[in-house]
Order: structure tokens, then sequence, then C-alpha cells
């Protein structure tokens, strides 16, 4: 039996003579020391186990994979965008290819599913769960070998981006200097050296790519660069641990932060210049474990627009249009953060903003300079919080009034006095769902009257990633095993599907468009509010007036060709599925959510089957008794066979 807690056996030596694969020696009996011991590199461990059980390489993954209830890899599959979420370090320190991207999940083909450091790192640089598939290791150093020196889109290293950056790039950003009093910065270190040359090309690319986030962050001895673009994480580059501290130690120049204090958050602010025109830089670090972690938010002044630039469906635009034109009250716009709330906030300002008005904001921070409008940067270290800032604008005769975001009780209250004294209060909050407003406001301390009484409306949005217009490939024939299930679970076919190609990066995506959802305030509603109704109750009572969810702008662009299903679902997720039932169908009938079957038909009209529908990715694990086996592969079956002798043999 094999005790992880006392057993001194590496867990595949253990496996194999449990199974009956390899006999023990009398001096492991005697529990001296295993010919395989825990510490033995996972190659080695492999060679050792193979030779003692006379398999193949091939047959002993097979054998592991039985064991674990794992797939086989094939490794003459991995795809460039998988590799390209992985470094070549990691791969080679844990023996890994990546071999696909499934939307949450990156499939890994490993020699070691019990490595649950690895999963922890895989999901660290990736962002997504791995799911592992068994290959043998010496297989594995070779594809790594092979797909890595081969692939045209990795990360270049510090000195190929240098090498290739030609003379200018050291005055292709130009920091614009502001007087706020900070500290003095010597003009060397500004303007020369290699360092400049490097923190000018992350930054550089940063903006040519359309980047709204830098992520620089130690990870395993070295530093990682990546970019946030069209709301997700690509990693961009690696940096030797000497010159990730310097780049750190330069964006904080560039910052103005105190770069000999490592041990305590600091926020920072810049304003570059590139290409003539112009950018602010939000920076923020934080003290990790062995170094500092600092995130850039680039932000372009320029890019405010109307309402109407902002690419939202006519049906949308028009019920936003129809909650601006309140004279007073108050409307939050919803959902996470990255979710274009403040863009869409501005955009109603410009469209509200006119001679005849008096705007002023109260914003944490002041992402665009807005012209005509008075906006207020939140200090708090000085005591100008939302609340003390919002009470001062109401004394400055206001006509509409934008708060950053309601966050805290006081700061709701006095949104409430100004909206009941004749001010059009606009806001962000952090919900689920446009209904879900009321709870939030519930839950900072408003009673139900002051809600009943200023609350028009609500509205929830969310950012997803349009299809790539080069690539994007019209669906003319049968749908994947994936697209059928979102299908099924989105009660929709997909008109079109992301492929990849130079223009997006190999991503299939390029730029992002809203999806919203707007619920007015109704007599009904407010009957309902002030009787403490069920949040179901309020939900059916707005869906029947009109609103519609989510999903369903989410479906309808769908639709239209603008996207897919995969990125509804990321963007949407589970818990904001329509409230309207939807039967996912097996060909047995079909099941419920409690498992009771029953017999209805797929989206169109055809039977799906159970084992399509979708499943979490499996976490590395241990084997179990528990666990069913998939069907015997060969090397399982001869596995059986041995088992069988060992068993009579002891009897």
């Amino acid at each position: 039996m094999f005790d992880p807690t006392r057993d001194t056996r590496h867990w595949l030596w253990a496996l194999a003579e449990i199974c009956g694969l390899i006999t023990p020696s009398q001096d492991e009996e005697e529990e001296s020391s295993p010919a395989v011991s825990i510490g033995t590199s996972i190659a080695e461990a492999w060679k050792a186990t193979a030779e003692a059980s006379e398999l193949e390489e091939d047959q002993l993954a097979s054998f592991v994979a039985y064991r674990f209830g794992l797939p086989l890899a094939n490794l003459d599959q991995a795809k460039t965008d998988a590799l390209e979420l992985v470094p070549v370090s990691l791969a080679r320190e844990w023996t890994i290819v990546p071999l696909r991207s499934e939307n949450k999940k990156l499939v890994v083909a490993t020699a070691d599913p019990t490595a649950f450091e690895a999963e922890q790192d895989i999901r660290f640089v990736s962002g997504k769960f791995a799911a592992f598939e068994i290959a043998p290791p010496g297989q594995i150093a070779l594809a790594i070998e092979r797909l890595y020196g081969t692939s045209t889109h990795l990360q270049p290293t510090p000195e190929e981006l240098i090498a290739n950056s030609g003379e200018g790039i050291e005055h292709a950003i130009r920091v614009v200097e502001e007087d706020d009093g900070a500290i003095e910065v010597d003009a060397e270190d500004l303007e020369s050296g290699p360092v400049v040359k490097l923190a000018n090309l992350i930054l550089n690319d940063a903006v040519t790519q359309r980047t709204t986030d830098v992520h620089i962050q130690p990870c395993s001895g070295m530093g990682v660069v990546r970019f946030r673009v069209d709301g997700v994480l690509r990693r961009y580059l690696e940096l030797p641990q000497p010159v990730f501290l310097r780049v750190i130690s330069r964006i904080k120049i560039l910052g103005r932060m105190d770069i000999s204090d490592r041990l305590r958050p600091q926020d920072g602010r810049a304003r570059i210049e590139v290409a003539g025109r112009t950018y602010d830089l939000r920076m923020s670090t934080v003290p990790t474990r062995g170094a500092e972690k600092i995130v850039i938010r680039v932000l372009d002044p320029e890019s405010a627009s109307s309402l109407e630039d902002l690419g939202i469906p006519p049906r949308d635009l028009e019920a936003l249009s129809r909650l601006l034109s309140q004279r007073n009250g108050i409307v939050p716009v919803t959902g996470p953060t990255g979710s274009g709330k403040t863009t869409t906030l501005y955009g109603a300002l410009h469209r509200l903003s006119t001679p005849e008005v008096n705007v002023m904001t109260v914003e944490d921070p002041i992402e665009y300079e807005l012209r005509g409008i008075t906006q207020i940067q939140v200090e708090t270290k000085r005591g100008l919080t939302f609340a003390t800032a919002l009470r001062s604008i109401l004394r400055q005769d206001p006509d509409i009034v934008l708060v950053g975001e309601i966050r805290d009780r006081e700061t709701a209250e006095i949104a409430v006095q100004a909206s009941l004294t004749g001010h059009l209060v606009l806001s962000t909050l952090h919900t689920n769902d446009a209904l879900g407003t009321i709870r939030r406001l519930t839950d900072l301390g408003l009673d139900t009257t002051a809600i009943c009484e200023t609350l028009r409306g609500a509205v929830a949005q969310r950012l997803a990633r349009k299809l790539c217009p080069d690539c994007a490939e019209t669906i003319t024939g049968s749908l994947t095993q994936r697209e059928e299930e979102l299908a099924r679970k989105f009660d929709v076919r997909p008109t079109r599907r992301a492929v990849g190609c130079d223009a997006c990066n190999q991503q299939g995506y390029r730029g992002r468009m809203p999806i919203f959802q707007v619920f007015y305030m109704s007599p009904e509603l407010e009957e309902a509010i002030r009787e403490n109704r069920a949040p179901s109750t309020l939900r059916r009572i707005a869906m029947d007036q009109g609103m519609r969810s989510l999903v369903d702008s989410g479906r309808d662009r769908v639709i239209e060709g603008s996207t897919t299903l995969d990125e509804i679902e990321r963007v949407v997720g589970d818990r904001l599925l329509s409230d309207r039932p939807v039967i996912l169908s097996c060909s047995g009938g079909s099941v419920g959510s409690e498992g009771a079957s029953c017999s209805a038909e797929g989206p169109s009209g055809s039977s799906g089957s159970c084992g399509d529908l979708p499943t979490a990715p499996r976490p590395a694990s241990t084997p179990t008794a528990t666990s069913p086996p998939p069907a015997p592969s060969p090397a399982a079956s001869l596995w059986t066979e041995r088992a069988s002798e060992a068993e009579s043999e002891a009897a």
C-alpha cells in the first residue's frame, strides 16, 4: 500500500509495484531504500520504471494515463497560442508542453500528473486552469526544443528586443514633466542607458499593441512582462532577474516613486509622448516574495468618445438615452473592473455637457480630461474622499454630477440628497447585473423609500472581444464539439468562429464591444421594492416590462457574427444565463439541474449526448480507487494480466 506521508518511493515506482508491474526487491520489502525514491527526477523515474517493468515508454504512458483517468497527449497538435502562454524556461523546468487553450483551461502534456506546483505555476503565468494529458518525458523534452525552437510568435529576449529596436528607441518616448512638487529625478537616469531603452521598448510596444495594463512581476527567479489587450493578459517578455529589478526601478523613477523603498505599496503617475500622442500612466507597486510587482495602467486622454462612437447597438443606445434624459435622480452603471463603465459614463457626459449646464465630477483617478467639465481628483491621504468632495460639489451649483464610485453609506446618502434636490447623479457600482443595484444600495444602508424615490434605472455592461475581421471564419459545416456544447448551453447557433492571424497576434479577436442590460424604474417595481419582494420577483417584473438579460444581448452579438459563444461565456459567466429554462438534451433523455431525466430536444431539434455536456477542468491529483477508469488501453490490459498473476502468486 502507498502512504504518501511515510512512503519514500517515487510515486511512479510505487504505483508500478502496487499494480504488479514490478516485483518489490527484498531490501524494499524490509523498508530499506527503494530503487527509485522521492526526489528522483521524473525522467530518471520513468526510465528506471520502464526498464524494471519491461515496458516501452509509450506503454508506460498508457498505464499512467489509465490509472489517473487522463487522456494520452498528442505532441504533434501543440498550438502556437498555447505555447505563447507558457515560457520555455517553465516548460523545461516542469517537463511540460502546452497543447491548446480552451476558454479557461490550458491543456498541457506532462509526465507527472502529481506535480501540483507545476499546475500552480501554469495557472499563474497563463491565467488558466491546467488540464493534464500524459506523455513520456523524453518525448516531451524533444517536443520542447522542436516547438519552442520553430515558433515564430514566441517572446524575444531583452537583447533581441534592443538589437532590433533601431537607434531611435531611446528617444521614441518623451517624458512629459508635470510640476506637481514631486521628487527631482536625475536627467541622466531619464535619458540614457540600456535599461532606459528596454523600458521604452516595453512602453512603446504596449501603446502600439493597444494595451490597457502592463504587468511586470517576478516569477520563478526571473521577471515576466505581460500585456492586457482586449481584456486578456498576453505574455510579452521574460527578463533575467538583474534586468527585471533595474526595469522596475526605471519605471518607479518615471512614476516619481521612492526606488529605495521596496517593502511598501506605492502609487505613481507619469505622462509620456509616443509618436506625437500623449498617454497617461497610472502605476501601482506591491511587495511580493523576493521582489516588487508593478502594474501600469495606460490611458489615452484622446480616446474618450461619444456614445455613438462606442459601438452600442441601436436598441441599447435608445434605452440608455432614455435614462440620461432624466432631469434628476440616480443612474448607476454597474459591472466588474475593466468592463468599460467609466468610458460609458464619459460618453454620457460628452452628450450631456452643454454651455447651459454645470457638470462636475469626483473621480479616483481622473482617467480622461474632459473639456468644459470640472473634475475633482480624490485624495484620501489629504482627507478628500468621495463623500467630502461630493458634499462640497453640492455648494457649487451643479446640474449634473458624476461620482466615480458609490462605495460607502455616506457617499450613497449624499448622492440621494443631491438627486432629491434636483440633480442628476451618475455613478458606478460593482454588481453582477442591473437589478443588483437595488440590493447593493440596500446593503449600503439606504432604505427602500429613498431607493424608489431616487433610482431612475440602471445599466449593466460587459466588454466582449470582437472577432478579427481579417481572419474570422464563417461556419458553413458542422460545429466543433466545444461549439455544440455552447450552442446547447446558450440556445443559439454560432455563425462565425475565431481563427487567428498576424493582424490579431494569433488570438482570433481584435478590439472590444459593449454588451448592455438596462432597466427602468416603474410603479410596479417600486411597489415590489417597498414590499421587499424576492430578487426573482423583481427580475420577472422587469423582464415583463422589456428588460433583457446580458446573455440575451450577447446572443444578439453572436447571431450577427461579431463575436463567439466562447467569448460570451467568458465575460458573462454561468451565473447570468437567462432565467428562461434551457434544457440540455442527451440521447437517453434530457438532464436537468438535479439530474432528473426528461425528453426535450436540443436547440435545433437534434439530440445531444450526456458526454458532450461541459465539464470543469480536472486538476492534477493522485489516483483514487473510487474514480471510474476509462476504457483499458493495451498497456492497461497488460497491467491487468500481471496484477492477476501477482494475486495468484500471493494466494
